[in-house]
């Protein structure tokens, strides 16, 4: 027993001997003797599996240095790059049509030697932008860099530069992108629904209700009238979700109304969510969520079951608002 608990002790020993080595070349490998800047863990580029790349249908930009052209970002090549000099010169994508737009990866010219000041902004018709993300490139890489935002509808995608930076320091007004990818989720597919049939309180000829589905943002439907309204029939019960709007001169007022969503056997409802969920739960067992603010051209409402109806109270506001078509308050 004693040479047996003499060797069971030398064995712990040893076991604590290694155990306190490999901390101590642990600790030797690590900054503790070799210090390091500090740097910030950039983002992954790989394709995650809830997100597809889009692509880009046209390219445009403010302006370019020759030969630094904006098509040069599309051509999976680092070796190429859009370069315009001046704060607030954008490049700007259109995919095709209205979609849920995610992350973006960008990609920055000499991107170890400054960072990149810029925004990224989103809109449904290149007129009306929603800026989604705002900030600098880190600096540290010249690969792609992904830039996360909520996930917002709408067709073009633009990317604003101001300018190369070091710390508080402008170093140049050069905005230089190399390469861009753009995303869409697809845990929220957006898709449209058919209408089956549109009518409306009232209307000036030759403004009829029929023009708001017509793709024509040169044509619109009016009504004079506080409580004018315009109605959609799906043609079945479904699930509805948001309504993108167009108004007729937008960017001179800004326009008061509702959007409201009736079932087949019962009356009209409007907002607030609790109203409709009440409502819409007679029509289908479907779960509701509560409405959450949106930008102008894009209104929201609590996603329920029910035959889609859109309504307008009238009125003007202040001046000033995103472009929208569909109607005019006069």
């Amino acid at each position: 027993m004693p040479f047996k608990f003499k060797l069971s002790k030398r064995l712990a020993l040893m076991k604590a001997s290694l155990a306190a080595s490999a901390v101590l070349t642990l600790a030797c490998t690590s900054d503790l003797t070799d210090p390091q800047p500090h740097r910030n863990s950039l983002p992954s580029v790989a394709i995650s599996s809830d997100l597809v790349p889009l692509t880009a249908t046209a390219v445009a930009a403010s302006g370019y240095e020759d030969p630094n052209v904006p098509q040069s970002t599309l051509d999976n090549n680092l070796a190429t790059r859009w370069s315009a000099e001046g704060d607030g010169q954008w490049i700007r994508y259109d995919l095709g049509a209205v979609m849920a737009v995610g992350p973006v990866d960008i990609a920055w010219y000499r991107g170890t030697d400054w960072a990149s000041a810029f925004e990224i902004q989103v809109s449904l018709d290149s007129v009306t932008w929603t800026p989604v993300f705002a900030g600098r490139s880190s600096g540290q890489t010249l690969q792609p860099e992904r830039y996360d935002f909520p996930t917002v509808t709408g067709r073009y995608v633009r990317i604003v530069g101001h300018g190369q930076w070091s710390s508080t320091t402008l170093l140049s007004l050069w905005n230089s992108i190399t390469e861009v990818a753009i995303y869409a989720s697809t845990a929220a597919p957006l898709s449209s629904a058919p209408v089956a049939a549109v009518t409306a309180s009232v209307y000036h000829d030759p403004n009829v209700p029929q023009n708001t589905l017509d793709n024509n943002l040169a044509t619109r439907w009016s009504a004079h009238g506080d409580g004018q309204w315009i109605r959609y029939d799906l043609g079945a019960t479904m699930t509805v979700g948001p309504v993108t709007i167009a108004w007729y001169e937008g960017t001179s007022w800004q326009s008061a109304f509702e959007i409201q969503v009736r079932c087949r056997s019962t009356p009209s409802l409007g907002l607030p969510s609790s109203v409709v969920a009440a409502a819409a739960r007679r029509c289908s067992p479907s779960a509701m969520t509560s409405p959450r603010p949106r930008a102008a051209t894009s209104a929201s409402w609590a996603t329920g079951s029910g035959t889609a109806r859109r309504s307008r109270a009238g009125g003007t506001a202040s001046p000033k608002s995103p472009s929208t078509r569909a109607a005019r308050r006069r």
